[in-house]
């Protein structure tokens, strides 16, 4: 028997046996390292990346209770920032607060040059007290004439054009009164005053830059009135309620921990608007907006972003998962 017949009908055959006989011991060993490992359900194996703790449930039993992970943001209350803007438009004269200033309301914090007004103020003005003057001698002239009447001494038609001539001079008189008030509304603008009581956290104009209506000025906030707004995943909203304990945390605070309470839950599911950017999460994913009040003081800074705890009651027996296994599978 040849050479090249030998290697075709015997080695060859014999090679690819052994080659088989491989690759199904391989697969048998991975499977039985599958069945001992439970992390290997997850689908990881050894040097693998393990997920990071963004993509973890965000609930979790301890004991017989539930606990609610959720991240969150300190916000401020509706009406607790203000950004004040430009009632008219024109050149700021003098902005008098600058950022980090405490504030009281009714301060002001910028001033527009009103020239113009001013001396608008100063026409009617005069006008205003001509126009008093010549109601005044008109009055007089109706009082004259009628004592006249009453000695017939003149007819009534005198005494009727005395008087329609004092009721048109009233009314100029009181047309002037009307754009001094008009006037006086318009100076008031020129004046920004802060509505709140609270402190400048942004300022976003500097002395003789020229504005248009409604452009941003001032951004006053209340320090006083912070909350933390959270947003827990759709799956635990019948674990979340009014008046639940809340645990808050912050990473640059390591180890503590403050006090809060669920105040407010919304009605409406929403975008995950605090990290709608994270890749470890979906896009389409909807969450409640959870609004927890603290309940002691802390360090928290508006914005702030933050991690919170809510106490979501005990677990129903019914709802216990039995433990995942080998028999399971």
């Amino acid at each position: 028997m040849s050479i090249t017949m030998l290697l075709g009908r015997v080695v060859l055959p014999l090679a690819s046996l052994a080659l088989g006989g491989l690759l199904l011991m391989e697969a048998s060993g991975i499977g039985s390292l599958k069945a001992l490992n439970p992390a290997s359900l997850t689908g990881s194996f050894p040097g693998e990346a393990q997920p990071s703790a963004d993509t973890k449930a965000a609930s979790a039993v301890v004991g017989d209770h539930r606990t609610i992970i959720a991240e969150g943001r300190v916000v401020a209350y509706p009406g607790a920032q203000i950004v004040i803007g430009a009632e008219t438009a024109g050149t700021v004269n003098r902005v008098a607060v600058f950022e980090k200033s405490p504030v009281r309301r009714g301060d002001v914090v910028v001033e527009f040059r009103n020239l113009e007004v001013k001396a608008q103020v100063a026409e009617a003005s005069a006008r205003l007290a001509e126009a008093d003057a010549e109601c005044g001698r008109a009055e007089l002239e109706e009082r004259r004439v009628a004592t006249l009447v009453s000695r017939q001494a003149t007819s009534t038609q005198e005494y009727e054009r005395a008087h329609f001539n004092m009721l048109a001079l009233r009314g100029r008189r009181d047309a002037m009164k009307a754009v001094m008030e008009r006037l006086a509304a318009q100076e008031a603008k020129c004046r920004v005053v802060s509505p709140i009581d609270g402190v400048v956290t942004a300022r976003f104009v500097q002395p003789g830059e020229t504005v248009a209506i409604a452009a941003p000025l001032i951004t006053v906030l209340d320090l006083k009135r912070l909350r933390v707004e959270a947003e827990i995943d759709d799956y635990d909203i019948d674990h979340c309620r009014v008046g639940s304990p809340v645990k808050i945390r912050v990473e640059s605070y390591p180890g503590r921990t403050w006090r809060g309470e669920v105040e407010e839950i919304a009605d409406v599911l929403t975008g995950r608007r605090i990290r709608p950017e994270d890749p470890g999460r979906p896009t389409d994913t909807r969450v409640l907006p959870v609004r927890i009040v603290f309940r002691e003081p802390n360090p928290l800074r508006f914005g702030l972003r933050v991690e919170v705890e809510i106490d979501g009651g005990p677990e129903p027996k019914s709802a216990t998962r039995p433990a995942v296994g080998l028999k399971s599978l």
